[in-house]
């Protein structure tokens, strides 16, 4: 568990069981079937029920076998059987076929060490912004090099924002991309690979972001950046890279470690690039 110095906060609650205000269910099925669930059954019960629903999130996850962590806070927690049992309706078909091996409920226990007190709340609205984001992305079908690109193009954002100084933005992508690459053990060859594939990655048009995706980018990266802005620049280096980590978790449904160091490989060589032609 990554920690940095927390304002301390009090009286912020923790732990939510079941039927309280957050609905936390896990949804078991194959990784390559999560993208279906969360374009299908999890969008479209969001839609029915955003009036009663203040915020929500998923994030994968592959303890104990693949699954989609989908939490809820709901408006009113008299809800909360109304909206159990509706989901469970959505999913019916999937878990009557074995696309869907499992769904369990959970106590939702808040990361506060993480993030601390003082932002929890700023943190799961920051995550709903990415999980609309992330869904109306994958209703386009983006393959991985567009996704490495709108990765850059958040991190542009919040280059410009100045939030991080230029400097600092450098070092951390720095330190990423090193531990990303000792982590997968990296040899001469696979670094030939990732440079072939940035020259490719260089050379590509992206389609542009549909009207709804680049309004839905630009809520992501505006939450993003305000929450950088929120706390003190200690701690910024660090949420900067967990908030960077829970979206490239979002973006892919497997091998996203390997896909983050990916990201942070072409981050360095945008940032030597532009280094290189200032010279």
């Amino acid at each position: 568990v990554n920690s940095y110095a927390i304002t301390a906060v009090d009286n912020v609650k923790q732990l939510f069981p079941p039927g309280k205000e957050w609905l936390y269910f896990e949804i078991y099925s194959h990784q390559q079937r999560s993208d279906a669930l969360l374009t299908g059954p999890i969008a479209h019960f969001i839609e029915k029920y955003n009036s009663h629903i203040n915020k929500w999130f998923f994030i994968r996850y592959n303890e104990n076998g693949y699954h989609i962590m989908f939490r809820v806070l709901l408006n009113d927690e008299k809800d909360g059987y109304l909206l159990t049992s509706a989901f469970s309706g959505y999913l019916e078909d999937d878990i009557a076929s074995g696309l869907i091996s499992d769904l369990q409920i959970k106590t939702y226990k808040r990361e506060t060490q993480r993030y601390g007190n003082d932002i929890i709340d700023d943190v799961e609205m920051h995550f709903r912004a990415d999980s609309d984001y992330v869904i109306a992305l994958m209703q386009s079908n983006a393959d991985a090099l567009s996704k490495y690109k709108y990765c850059a193009d958040l991190v542009e954002a919040i280059q410009n924002s100045a939030v991080l100084d230029d400097v600092f933005i450098t070092e951390i992508i720095k330190m990423m991309s090193d531990s990303f690459n000792e982590e997968h053990n990296l040899d001469p060859t696979d670094f030939k690979k990732l440079n072939s594939q940035y020259q490719i990655y260089r050379k590509t048009d992206f389609l542009s972001l549909s009207d709804e995706q680049s309004s839905l980018f630009n809520h992501f990266a505006e939450s993003f950046i305000s929450i950088l802005k929120k706390i003190n620049e200690s701690r910024r280096g660090q949420l900067f890279s967990d908030l960077m980590h829970m979206h490239v978790n979002r973006l892919f449904n497997k091998e996203q470690r390997t896909h983050e160091m990916v990201v942070y490989y072409f981050l360095l060589k945008d940032i030597q690039r532009r280094k290189a032609m200032k010279k």
